[in-house]
């Protein structure tokens, strides 16, 4: 009980004394380290778990007067209160480096303290060393358990050490103390357990009610409440899938060669789920049976919007000025590209990609004419979205010109395009339609604008006016009333002339529902509608007038001119 189960805490959870720390920052309080000594050799039938503790002690004073002379191989029990002190726990894993900037001399150890066997030759003498651990005595095992509160089996990582790190092994964030042997990440749903009579972890990836220990067989029941919908952690554990798998792998390839800590490292590695940052597309996918349907999760209702909504990082930006997440676009590549059953709607995406390194030894060569799956993180450089229409011009400042006679998605022709003078959307694949549909809310037959885009512009259709972001996938313009709604699974906008409770993707046909709280009279939107029937017809001539020669995008400079 003398050692934190979290090496940030500073004072000792048993007598409330300030901890102590060794050569490598592992904390420790030394009042209840002596108690647990005085018990452990006292004559009273009193067993302690320090007993098989792989610690390296030495002694400050040669001359004292309590005992014979020591070295660095003396145990536990014959620790003096006078002139012991602590280098380094073996067992106690932190985050922290062995600083040697204090001058010590220089050490050596060849043979593990517990089994006697020989390690590779160790020398403590570098700026910075990293502990080892003896393979014999610190094995890493793993095992896939069924869950009782999620339909899933979760991977359950066994330590033979006490894993003290203050941080996530995955993505880095603070954990969570639950008690002095439970912690937590809520952000990837990862529990850490210690075993205090055998100082080992067992590190859960997922949420179960209990766990055992492997080496003492001792059971402790999980006291984590998290308040999460259980659907959501299963589509969550799904997702992972794949990294479980990886960790698995990696621990079945462990050797007496291997350095055991770089399982800290392997898995920092990892493109997992982060179930924090990606609540929103867990929360939106559709569970057809045999497989769930990702959305596109990567770009911005906004186009002036800088930071992903998901993930929080910067955004990237096309030729077009068009944003995008790169962070979230390898992540939806990743799991349209694995082994699960998880379909993801970047198949049908409309991109242009070159490639920016022709030698690049991760592929054959490409062209321009390779698909977003096969989107190369090292070499890759996406150039624009057809699908993604934003208020920003194309600047070809330095830039080869290029052409593009044929549609990516139907491989039809389209007239030659010389892409410097006006972006234009294939007639085939980009239709535009036009419906007045009765509303719920206003007497009124409302006209809605289907658009076979995604509609990034964040200033109003009409009037020009910064529209007001609502959701993910609904902004609206308070001035004209017109809404606009995006599918994320089709990459289509619908725009709302009005006010309405759903609406309906012309393409996939999903409903969504209108979550946007106008606070508005209805019988002064009725009047405005009724105004506006003009216009409205008008923007309806205009769509049924549309043929293959005219250019798509025109809608936009027609509606601003009405």
């Amino acid at each position: 009980m003398f050692i934190p189960f979290k090496n940030e805490v500073d004072q000792c959870y048993c007598c409330e004394n300030i901890y102590s720390e060794t050569l490598f920052k592992q904390k420790y309080c030394k009042d209840c380290l002596n108690w647990y000594i005085n018990y452990a050799t006292s004559s009273l039938n009193t067993k302690c778990a320090i007993d098989n503790l792989d610690i390296c002690i030495r002694t400050t004073n040669t001359n004292c007067d309590k005992h014979e002379p020591k070295n660095l191989d003396f145990c536990i029990q014959e620790w003096c209160e006078n002139c012991s002190e602590i280098l380094y726990f073996k067992q106690i894993v932190t985050n922290q480096q062995f600083d040697f900037s204090n001058n010590l001399d220089h050490f050596y150890e060849e043979t593990c303290r517990l089994c006697k066997k020989l390690m590779y030759k160790q020398n403590v003498q570098d700026v910075f060393f990293e502990s080892k651990l003896c393979s014999n005595c610190y094995s890493i095992s793993f095992e896939f358990i069924e869950s009782t509160l999620a339909k899933k089996h979760i991977l359950i990582l066994h330590l033979q050490w006490w894993d003290a790190y203050n941080k996530c092994i995955m993505c880095n964030l603070k954990l969570k103390l639950k008690t002095d042997y439970q912690k937590w990440c809520s952000n990837c749903i990862i529990i850490y357990t210690g075993c205090r009579y055998c100082l080992t972890t067992n590190i859960i990836f997922g949420n179960t009610e209990k766990t055992q220990c492997m080496k003492c067989k001792r059971l402790s029941w999980i006291d984590i409440n998290m308040p999460l919908d259980m659907k959501n952690i299963e589509n969550f554990l799904k997702f992972n899938t794949h990294n479980f798998n990886q960790i698995a792998n990696f621990v079945n390839n462990i050797d007496k060669n291997s350095n055991l800590l770089e399982i800290y490292s392997f898995i920092k590695k990892l493109s997992y789920l982060n179930f924090k940052i990606y609540s929103q597309t867990i929360a939106n996918l559709e569970n057809n049976g045999d497989y769930l349907t990702m959305p596109i999760m990567f770009i911005p209702f906004k186009n002036d919007e800088n930071q992903c909504y998901c993930c929080g990082n910067i955004y990237s930006e096309t030729l077009f000025k068009q944003k995008y997440c790169k962070n979230c676009l390898y992540w939806h590549i990743n799991y349209a590209t694995s082994s699960l059953n998880i379909k993801c709607a970047i198949d049908n995406l409309d991109v242009c990609i070159r490639t920016t390194n022709t030698n690049c030894d991760k592929h054959e060569p490409k062209n321009l004419g390779f698909c977003i799956q096969e989107l190369c993180e090292n070499c890759s450089e996406i150039l624009y979205f057809k699908q993604i229409i934003t208020n920003q011009q194309f600047d070809f400042n330095n830039m080869n010109y290029f052409y593009e006679e044929n549609c990516r998605l139907c491989k039809k022709s389209i007239y030659e395009q010389n892409v410097q003078e006006t972006f234009k959307l294939c007639f085939n694949c980009y239709l535009i339609s036009f419906e007045f549909m009765e509303s719920s809310l206003v007497k009124n037959h409302i006209p809605i604008l289907h658009l076979q885009w995604w509609d990034a512009y964040n200033k109003c259709i009409m009037c020009n006016l910064e529209l007001i972001l609502n959701t993910y996938y609904q902004k609206w313009c308070s001035n004209c009333i017109i809404i606009y709604t995006g599918c994320r699974y089709c990459l289509t906008t619908n725009i709302i002339f009005g006010n309405t409770e759903k609406t309906q993707c012309m393409k996939c046909k999903r409903l969504s529902w209108i979550d946007i709280n106008m606070p508005l009279d209805m019988k002064n939107i009725e009047n405005f509608l009724k105004f506006n029937t003009h216009n409205f017809n008008q923007i309806a001539n205009f769509v049924n007038n549309i043929d293959k020669n005219s250019n798509l995008l025109e809608i936009y400079s027609f509606i601003k001119k009405l």
